[in-house]
């Protein structure tokens, strides 16, 4: 679980210096990249029922720092 950790830290890191490199980028597009793939993850027949509840807390705390939860669908 640490090696996936440290992975996944690293790839943000280099997301987030890519974004600093264009000022016309910031970190949302990323972040709504995330959002859609926890929601995908729910889908997976072969998940544990553990795993599709931590892809559910990961989009629920994505859509919370993107601000979208007082947005109109």
């Amino acid at each position: 679980m640490a090696k996936a950790y440290g992975s996944i830290l690293h790839l943000y890191k280099i997301a987030r210096k890519l974004v600093l490199q264009n000022p016309s980028d910031d970190m949302s597009e990323y972040h709504i990249a995330l959002l859609y793939n926890a929601l995908n993850t729910t889908r997976f027949s072969t998940l544990q029922e553990e795993q599709r509840v931590h892809a559910m807390l990961c989009a629920s705390l994505l859509v919370e720092m993107l601000d979208l939860s007082n947005s109109s669908v």
